[in-house]
């Protein structure tokens, strides 16, 4: 039987993967990492805005930050998230 903590954790997840801004952010992370001035222009949001989606995407461990300077660096913490979004455009391309 799988450990009750398992699904809590994976609700977690799904509940923040649930924001289209932040399916925007992995995907677009996917391609490297990227700094959040960078990230903003890219997604065309504030960055306070992003900074509130980072915050949630880093409480459930999807990304990882590093710091040079006074610029804090966003990347993936592991490339197979993006294979969960190929997977659910397989699902979805498959079910219309």
């Amino acid at each position: 039987m799988i450990d009750p903590e398992y699904f809590e954790k994976v609700a977690q997840i799904y509940k923040v993967l649930g924001s289209r801004k932040r399916l925007e952010i992995i995907n677009t992370l996917g391609k490297g990492e990227l700094s959040v001035d960078d990230l903003s222009k890219i997604l065309k949001i504030s960055s306070s805005n992003l900074s509130q989606h980072l915050s949630h995407l880093r409480y459930v461990q999807l990304v990882k930050t590093r710091r040079y300077g006074a610029k804090v660096f966003y990347r993936l913490s592991d490339a197979k998230l993006l294979d969960l979004g190929e997977r659910f455009r397989v699902y979805l391309k498959a079910i219309k």
